[in-house]
């Protein structure tokens, strides 16, 4: 056996009975002391790599430190790499001298992890490892920015912020620096750092020119040192400046829609919006009445009528394009009046004559005022209305002159108008009947109770007597209203060729006043020399203007069996009888009209 197959078996027995005690040594064909290894079990080195740091980027420079502890010279100690985890080692420089270092190019590598470590040799071929340094990270990427936008106009402290910030799989974002200059010629200026997430920070751009274009851009930088700059974001302005303006005065009183009217200026970034508000006055309740839409005609129409009537301020609140806002003076106390007038009429009698004094009422409430008051009249039923007169100021009243109309039935009201237009009606008091004008006959005829005239007088056969007007039912039969019919009696008096009927009442015992003691004269012979006595009913027409007897039975005298010669009936009306204003009836005789023909 060759002596140096035997040094090196004795140097595997060595290794193999001191495998309980690892060594970071290595031994190589080149030792020729075998029995050194039963001296040192880590072959007299020490050795550690140099921490290079967490984040490396560009050329950096690697270092390790080794020392030998048995004398044996150190001949070289070389520093190496690997992907993080791989153990697949690449030698990065070799140095033969301390201090033990050399340059790394990271740019040369892949972005990412990478272990490192070295391993000393001496002179007897001994090598050791040093302790890896691991999970460091090679990072030449810089990070991707994109600028959030201050818009063409900004205003006011800004808070600058970015769009996109990623770094990838890299270091991580450490900061991002905003800087700004004008667009013509300027240098870049910072605004402000941003150094923690979201890497916001504000700027305050009251110091800049109003109005003049300035460019923007953001700088990332990432925690291994490398940067990048967002595009540019150029012809940026500022406006600090607020617009002014005005809301023009729409008037001391307003109803329905309002046009109202604003002037605004602005010279910087120009008007954006103008919206003009209203409050209950003095309340400072402000809420939106309307929102100009028309920046050239700076007008828009405001609908007052869902408010309460009364007194309500307005102002408008200018914007520009910007956000800059003004809010111009307050137009103060303009009154809001949508609620028309009420009004009542007083109820007059229910039969009027002569001139009658008519009153009303009217109030607006919290509106504009009462401006008049109307009193109308109209034909009962016909809404047809006629304006008697107009009273300007309160207590409201119209003299009417009742003998200016005919005598009739009447609907009378009051309007009420306020000063803004508004008209209130008040309810319609029915039917007052005007009375100017004494009654007298209108006509008089008879019926036969078969419908032909015979010339007997006979049950069912009638005497219908026609006034001027309604007349007073009580006054002619007492305790009567009209309705219904009345017991009565009709005599009919012998004249020869004039007899006449008389009414008297249901005991045939007192004339009642349908006719004077003349009575109805037939100048006709209808009953022999004695009288004769009917019982009779009396109805009054729905009009009250006629009135009709209808012939019961004869309960004394008798009457002709032959019809007399045509005659002309002539009634002579009774003063008794009255109308409903207690007017007598005159007592001029009213003659049949037509033909003279037989009566019954």
């Amino acid at each position: 056996m060759s002596p140096g197959l035997v040094r090196l078996l004795i140097a595997l027995l060595i290794v193999i009975a001191s495998a309980t005690a690892t060594s970071g040594a290595t031994y190589t064909a080149s030792s020729d002391n075998p029995q050194a290894f039963t001296a040192a079990a880590d072959f007299g080195l020490d050795v550690a790599m140099d921490d290079p740091g967490a984040n490396l980027r560009g050329t950096r420079s690697t270092s390790a430190t080794a020392a030998s502890t048995d004398g044996v010279p150190i001949t070289s100690v070389q520093i190496q790499r690997a992907a993080a985890g791989s153990g697949s080692w690449t030698t990065i420089c070799t140095d033969g001298s301390s201090p033990y270092a050399c340059s790394l190019d990271t740019t040369t590598l892949t972005d990412g992890l990478y272990d490192f470590r070295a391993v000393a040799t001496n002179a007897n071929g001994y090598s050791r490892i040093s302790a890896i340094v691991g999970d460091r990270r090679i990072d030449n990427t810089g990070p991707s920015i994109t600028q959030t936008d201050p818009g063409a106009w900004f205003r006011g402290t800004l808070t600058l912020s970015t769009t996109t910030l990623n770094d990838g799989g890299g270091s991580g974002v450490a900061g991002v620096t905003y800087q700004y200059k004008t667009s013509l010629l300027g240098t870049w200026t910072t605004a402000c750092t941003a150094n923690t997430a979201p890497f916001e920070c504000q700027f305050a751009t009251g110091s800049l020119g109003n109005g003049v274009n300035y460019d923007f851009r953001a700088t990332a930088t990432d925690v291994a040192g490398n940067t990048t700059t967002s595009a540019t974001l150029t012809n940026r302005k500022p406006d600090n400046v607020a617009p002014t303006g005005l809301i023009l005065d729409p008037g001391l009183t307003l109803t329905g829609i309002v046009s109202l009217v604003t002037t605004g200026l602005d010279l910087h970034s120009g008007l954006a919006a103008v919206t003009i508000q209203s409050a209950p006055t003095g309340t400072g309740t402000w809420s939106t009445a309307c929102v100009v839409t028309n920046l050239i005609s700076l007008t828009c129409d405001w609908n007052t009528a869902p408010l309460t009537d009364g007194f309500h301020d307005l102002r408008g609140v200018v914007s520009d394009v910007a956000g800059n806002t003004y809010t111009t003076p307050v137009v103060a106390g303009r009154r809001v009046d949508n609620t028309a007038p009420l009004t009542t009429l007083t109820p007059p009698a229910a039969t009027l004559s002569g001139t009658v004094s008519l009153s009303a009422t009217a109030d607006d409430g919290a509106g504009s005022g009462v401006a008049n008051v109307k009193f109308q009249r109209s034909p009962a039923g016909a809404g047809s209305w006629t304006d008697m007169c107009t009273d300007n100021a309160a207590a409201y009243t119209c003299s009417w002159n009742t003998t200016a109309v005919g005598d009739g039935n009447y609907d009378l009201r009051t309007v009420a108008t306020d000063n803004v237009g508004k008209v209130g009606y008040s309810s319609v008091v029915a039917n007052r009947r005007t009375e100017n004008y004494v009654p007298t006959a209108a006509a008089v005829e008879t019926a036969d109770s078969s419908g032909t005239h015979d010339g007997i007088v006979e049950t069912g056969d009638r005497i219908i007597l026609t006034y001027s007007e309604p007349m007073a039912p009580g006054s002619i039969v007492a305790g009567w209203d009209g309705t219904g019919s009345q017991n009565i009696y009709v005599r009919i008096n012998h004249h020869n060729q004039g007899d006449r009927a008389l009414f008297y009442n249901s005991t045939n015992t007192t004339q009642i006043p349908l006719a004077s003691g003349a009575g109805v004269m037939f100048d006709e012979d209808y009953v022999p020399s004695s009288d004769a006595y009917w019982t009779a009913t009396l109805t009054q027409s729905a009009d009250g203007e006629t009135l009709t007897a209808t012939l019961g039975s004869i309960t004394f005298g008798s009457v002709h069996g032959t019809a007399p010669p045509a005659a002309t009936t002539i009634w002579t009306p009774a003063t008794g009888a009255r109308d409903l204003a207690n007017k007598a009836c005159t007592n001029t005789t009213r003659a049949e009209t037509g033909p003279a023909d037989v009566e019954f």
